[in-house]
């Protein structure tokens, strides 16, 4: 099971005030996780240019698994 990641953005506007919003991914490393959040992010706010500024575990995932150890 891959990590869960919060990424919080600041999304800019031209026309309107700065925002800050999260979304939660699900993804290998945190720069995964930052590309993934910053996409999620640019489809809720299509005319808006964001900024990652954070991304922090919320879930460990599984370790990977180890072969025989013989």
């Amino acid at each position: 099971m891959p990590s869960l990641f919060r990424v919080g953005a600041l999304v800019r506007s031209t026309n309107k005030n700065a925002v800050g919003d999260n979304a939660y991914v699900e993804a290998k490393d945190a720069d995964d996780a930052k590309l993934k959040g910053r996409k999620k992010l640019q489809k809720k706010h299509p005319h808006g240019n964001v900024e990652v500024t954070k991304v922090e575990v919320k879930r460990e995932g599984d370790l990977p698994k180890q072969g025989p150890r013989w």
